[in-house]
C-alpha cells in the first residue's frame, strides 16, 4: 500500500509544481507535462501524449526496524522542434529533457518532505536513455527518486 501512497502523492506534487512549466508537443498547443501512473496510455498516439513524465513504481525493501525504502522513476518525456527544418530537433529536445529534469532535482531538493510523510533520501539521479533508445525529436530522461516511509508501529501487550 506505502508505494501507491508515494505515487499518489508524487502525481499530485509534480502536477501542483510543474503547472506553470509551459513546454511544446507536436501537436498541442504549449501546456504543462502530462502526469501518467506507471506507463503511457495505450489509447493516445505518441504525438498526444509529449511532453509527459510517468511516475514509476522500480522497486521497494523493507527491514524489520526501519524505514521501508521506495524506488521510483520519473520517465521524462520531451519533444523538441526547431525553426531549421528539424536539423537542430535533437539539440532542442536534449536541452529540454536538461531543464525538465533539473527542474524536478531542485523542487524534489527543496520539498524533501512528500504528503507530511515520505522522505525523500539522496542522492538523486539522473540519465538520458540510451542514444539509440532516442529520436530526433524525441527524448526520454529519468530522475529516479527513493523514498522512506515509517515503518508501522507495533504495538506490544502486556
Amino acid at each position: 500500500m506505502t508505494p501507491l501512497l508515494i505515487q499518489n502523492a508524487l502525481v499530485s506534487f509534480l502536477e501542483e509544481h510543474l503547472s506553470d512549466l509551459l513546454m511544446d508537443g507536436p501537436v498541442k498547443a504549449p501546456g504543462p507535462p502530462r502526469i501518467f501512473r506507471d506507463a503511457l496510455p495505450p489509447s493516445l498516439e505518441d504525438e498526444e501524449v509529449y511532453p509527459f513524465i510517468i511516475v514509476r513504481w522500480l522497486e521497494g525493501e523493507d527491514s524489520v526496524f526501519e524505514d521501508s525504502m521506495e524506488t521510483f522513476a520519473l520517465i521524462v518525456g520531451v519533444f523538441g522542434d526547431d525553426e531549421a527544418g528539424g536539423e537542430y530537433a535533437a539539440a532542442v529536445s536534449g536541452q529540454w529533457a536538461m531543464a525538465v529534469v533539473t527542474r524536478l532535482r531542485r523542487l524534489l531538493g527543496e520539498n524533501q518532505i512528500l504528503a507530511g510523510t515520505y522522505e525523500l533520501q539522496f542522492p538523486l539521479r539522473s540519465q538520458k536513455a540510451a542514444p539509440e533508445k532516442q529520436q530526433n525529436r524525441y527524448l526520454l530522461a529519468t530522475v529516479t527518486t527513493k523514498w522512506s516511509a515509517p515503518a508501522p508501529v507495533q504495538i506490544m501487550e502486556a
